[in-house]
């Protein structure tokens, strides 16, 4: 590609970037020069976003400290995967220096990008930062090609502090909250439940049906159907609504087989094992699998199904009707969130029914209920036994019961259980 194209590619880059209003995220990346930093996350959460406002607002990095290329921009149509040495020198022409990072969005556009990267790295001279979604590469896969030479992180859609700043509402944990105050958090939480907690939906509710009508089509036949060469679209559609519809309870795939087979589909189980497999891997939703002492039944076991972001159900269901449901999905994503420590989650329904079950280091640490039920003694009727039962059964003592509004700390047959109110729990951190 010709330098005065990548000249000012690179300058218009850099003034376009300063122009764009780069809100905060919760979101923390190690960066070095020994490892290539990948940014993985479903379509749509902000991983772009997230790292220019690592770049720019935690690092505040001046425009000489860094170099971004973002490989899908018109501009760069002709970028051959040796230009980005080119794209170097360009940077140092311009402002004097070498930058200290550079930022490449969308490699897998541009052939053999991996061997520019590889190369790159072995200089040993910068901080590679990599992110991307698209049909000839999921973001996940971007980590896989630069395996053992990656630190991965994961971004998910906002967190509820992150919509609460998203919408202009700051929340300081320190501060006694007045009456108006909790009512407006209250409120803000009833519509991140509902419309869903990608930041496009945050900042424009009322594109919410639209925006995920649209999505639902992206992820099939982007990330899935061109990627993967399904021609049985009807099928993956059908897996799809089946995820969507039965989010945060179990879904069988022999269910599944039964209602394609007595709708004439001719399929098989090991099919569609593999379809909920690649949605998974296109970060659409997560499968929690059931509670065992035997790790190997635990993996036979029929998982649950929760929805990377939940406001997807919208084009199914009323999730107004469905929010026990939906609080149950976004403590489970917030749990995958606030775990750095790899440790693995659960569910349990074998004479005790509980949400989560965590385990850290082969110990179960936490057994945790979330439940919409409005009154105390319908709460402590419908949770307290469960987890009482389950503490005895898992020998757990840390016993957490997620509530709409209700809190106090009980101790219930020698066993100390705190009720939390959602909101205050999502806000914990």
């Amino acid at each position: 590609m010709e330098r005065r194209l990548i000249e000012q590619y690179l300058i218009n880059k850099k003034e376009e970037v300063r122009l764009l209003t780069v809100k905060e995220r919760q979101t923390n990346f190690e960066v070095s020069k020994q490892f290539v930093t990948v940014i993985v996350g479903a379509r749509r959460t902000g991983k772009t976003y997230s790292v220019l406002d690592f770049l720019l607002n935690k690092l505040k990095l001046k425009d000489s400290d860094f170099l971004y290329l973002n490989l899908e921009d018109v501009d760069l149509d002709g970028f051959k995967n040796k230009d980005i040495f080119d794209a170097l020198n360009v940077h140092q022409q311009i402002y004097g220096v070498m930058p200290s990072f550079v930022y490449v969005d969308e490699p897998q556009v541009v052939d053999g990008w991996e061997k520019a990267i590889y190369s790159l790295h072995e200089k040993q001279l910068f901080k590679i930062i990599i992110t991307g979604s698209s049909s000839k590469l999921l973001s996940k896969e971007i980590a896989s090609a630069l395996r053992g030479r990656t630190l991965t992180y994961f971004v998910y859609p906002l967190s509820f502090k992150e919509y609460l700043f998203f919408k202009g509402t700051t929340y300081d944990k320190k501060t006694p909250l007045s009456s108006s105050m909790k009512n407006k958090i209250l409120h803000e939480l009833s519509m991140y439940l509902v419309t869903g907690s990608l930041p496009d939906v945050a900042i424009n509710p009322q594109i919410s049906s639209k925006f995920y009508n649209d999505y639902i089509d992206l992820i099939i036949f982007k990330d899935i159907v061109e990627r993967f060469g399904i021609k049985n679209i009807s099928v993956i559609r059908f897996v799809i609504k089946s995820l969507i519809t039965s989010f945060s309870k179990q879904a069988s795939i022999h269910s599944m087989y039964k209602a394609l087979k007595g709708s004439g589909q001719k399929v098989s189980k090991k099919t569609l094992y593999s379809y909920v497999s690649l949605l998974e891997d296109a970060y659409f939703s997560f499968q929690l699998k059931k509670f065992n002492f035997s790790s190997k039944k635990s993996e036979l076991s029929i998982p649950k199904t929760y929805l990377n972001d939940w406001g997807i159900a919208s084009t199914m269901l009323n999730l107004k009707a469905e929010i026990g449901r939906v609080m149950e999905n976004a403590v489970f994503i917030e749990l995958k969130r606030r775990n750095t420590q790899n440790d693995r989650l659960y569910y349990s329904d074998v004479s005790y029914e509980i949400d989560f079950v965590k385990v850290e280091k082969n110990k179960v640490s936490n057994l945790i209920q979330v439940t919409y039920a409005s009154s105390k003694d319908e709460i402590k009727k419908r949770e307290t036994e469960n987890l009482l039962n389950g503490a005895v059964k898992l020998k757990c003592n840390d016993l957490l019961v997620i509530t709409w509004d209700y809190e106090t700390v009980e101790t219930v047959k020698g066993k100390k259980i705190k009720f939390i109110p959602l909101w205050k729990w999502l806000l914990s951190i």
